[in-house]
């Protein structure tokens, strides 16, 4: 029994320090290449940022826990086992903060549009410009349809970026607010799923550490 919980554990030490290098790679890559997360500011690289430190502290402990299990340490076990909680509380926490963060950008970017549309005045302001460009870069009309113009800019009508034919009418056209969160709520559900993952597969590791520390102290008493 001794010997099958201890093999356990060293597998599990190892797949700590591989899933430790397998996390700073991708995030590191990520955080290298830029991640598209379109016209919405998430203050993505932070996130990425703290899934690397997570990252590089599962190594460690993947290390310890390898140490602990080969010359049977009661209290380097221990401390592994503890540290694999502290990690995978750490991941869920990110993964937690990261969708806050995505609910409260989509907020202030719904107000951010609906400002926009009132204040929009061709050539006049940097509203305009922006608006333009969102609309023709995402082939998009309005926040949720080209009826929004008309809703929050009765003056102004639909602008010609939403292409109108001669009666002021746009064939269809997604709406703005789901077009341009796209490539931001794809970073989103990468990170989280992510970091998610991790906290799921370290809380089951946690659970066999628990097992092989139950066993190596049941084994000290012995001794004793």
């Amino acid at each position: 029994m001794v010997h099958v919980v201890k093999s356990l554990s060293m597998g599990w030490s190892v797949f700590y320090v591989m899933l430790a290098f397998a996390i700073c790679a991708v995030s590191i890559s990520w955080h290298g290449d830029g991640v598209n997360t379109g016209s919405v500011d998430l203050g993505f690289a932070h996130f990425l940022e703290a899934i690397i430190v997570l990252g590089t502290v599962l190594a460690v402990v993947g290390f310890v826990g390898c140490i602990g299990s080969l010359n049977d340490s009661f209290y380097m076990t221990v401390a592994s086992t503890a540290m694999v909680l502290l990690v995978a509380l750490g991941f869920a926490i990110v993964s937690g903060l990261l969708s806050t963060q995505f609910i409260r950008a989509e907020g202030q970017l719904r107000m951010d549009m609906i400002e926009g549309i009132a204040k929009y005045s061709p050539g006049q302001n940097d509203t305009a410009v922006v608006w333009d460009e969102i609309q023709g870069n995402y082939n998009c009309c309005g926040i949720d349809t080209a009826d929004d113009w008309i809703r929050f800019s009765p003056l102004q009508g639909v602008p010609s970026s939403c292409r109108p034919d001669v009666f002021g009418k746009v064939s269809f056209l997604p709406g703005c607010f789901s077009e341009s969160l796209r490539p931001a709520r794809k970073a989103v559900e990468a990170g989280v799923c992510t970091t998610a993952v991790a906290a799921g597969v370290l809380l089951i590791g946690f659970l066999c550490n628990v097992l092989f520390c139950a066993v190596l102290k049941r084994t000290r008493n012995k001794e004793l």
